[in-house]
């Protein structure tokens, strides 16, 4: 098994909720709202990210349920320092 799938340029800051993540964030990304729309989108949302530029990109996880679960450990690789 991967210990890394996509390993983002942009560093990733996870959140487990709205409330954490800070108003002046710039870069977003809505892992939480529709869990089937960002498993299907995920990599592609990454990349999107990578391509504006942005140094930091603030992600508010899914629910640790179900698909969420999936999500969530796809999430850590890709925010986890390069080996």
């Amino acid at each position: 098994m991967l210990a890394r799938h996509y390993a983002p340029a942009a560093k990733l800051v996870l959140h487990e909720t709205a409330a954490s993540l800070p108003s002046d964030a710039i870069s977003v990304l809505d892992c939480a709202s529709d869990l089937v729309e960002a498993a299907r989108t995920l990599y592609a949302r990454l990349r999107e990210h990578d391509a504006a530029g942005h140094a930091v990109v603030h992600v508010l996880m899914p629910p640790a349920r179900g698909l969420g679960h999936a999500l969530r450990d796809r999430l850590r690789k890709a925010a986890s320092p390069a080996d």
